[in-house]
């Protein structure tokens, strides 16, 4: 990345100029007018509470019980479309209701294959709801081909190997064409949605990084930064409800203030 050497090289070069200063050789350090750059995160589409209810009951109108529990459950854990479709039955505790993230899917000269996870924060483990653990119990035991051994995918396709992601989300596309739904969401758009739903759920971004397996808090803060901006109008519903309770808004925004 770009980024940090740049920043880098202007930590050093403000280094020479502030020994320069300091000889009489400069006047100033023109490296006080560079900022350091910081990496900027796109906003990711992501969907409502009601918006994920619509998917979910356009996922019941389609055959495919499969294709409807991998939308389910990337909505319900927030993992990488990568680590869902390395999943293995061994990677489920059903008595525990966890899955054990261990692997992603990685592809090389056009073959498929388990390798390692994006971070070592990234091997986690997740508690899935109840529901969600009863429905990959019945899967298991009704969806699946034969009678899977711990070794076998959880998701596989037809020929019993890894199913492609960009088959699924092309799945996906058709599935919301011509729907209320955003057009432009995509399977990374799932794992979005499951982090906004914490987020103003008021799970504590700690909680939010562990479940996600960012590498620090400070990624999810970054990443999920205009989420956790659209509650800063709910702070302050809070506090107005917690101390001015006697003083209405409407009053306080009629007060005016002096410009000196």
């Amino acid at each position: 990345c770009a980024l940090p050497i740049f920043n880098k090289l202007r930590d050093n070069l403000s280094a020479i100029f502030h020994a320069a200063v300091s000889c009489g050789i400069l006047l100033k350090n023109p490296c006080h007018c560079m900022s350091s750059l910081k990496e900027s995160f796109p906003q990711r589409p992501y969907l409502s509470v009601e918006e994920c209810r619509e998917l979910l009951n356009l996922l019941r109108t389609q055959d495919d019980r499969e294709f409807e529990l991998i939308i389910l459950t990337l909505l319900c854990t927030g993992m990488r479309i990568g680590e869902l479709l390395a999943l293995h039955w061994r990677d489920y505790d059903e008595a525990r209701s966890v899955i054990y993230i261990r692997h992603t899917l990685a592809r090389n000269n056009g073959e498929w294959f388990l390798s390692e996870p994006k971070t070592k924060s990234s091997y986690r483990r997740i508690v899935l709801p109840a529901s969600l653990s009863k429905q990959f119990s019945i899967y298991r035991a009704r969806y699946s081909i034969g009678n899977p051994s711990d070794d076998f995918p959880i998701f596989p396709n037809r020929n019993g190997n890894y199913l492609h992601s960009s088959t699924l989300n092309a799945r996906l596309k058709r599935l919301i064409r011509g729907t209320t739904l955003p057009q432009a969401i995509h399977l990374h758009s799932l794992r979005h949605t499951h982090a906004s739903l914490l987020i103003n759920a008021n799970i504590p971004p700690n909680i939010v990084a562990d479940r996600l397996g960012h590498s620090s808090v400070k990624t999810t803060l970054d990443i999920y930064s205009h989420v956790y901006r659209e509650k800063e109008f709910l702070t302050a519903d809070i506090i107005n409800s917690l101390l001015l309770r006697d003083s209405p808004q409407k009053n306080l925004q009629s007060v005016e203030y002096s410009q000196e």
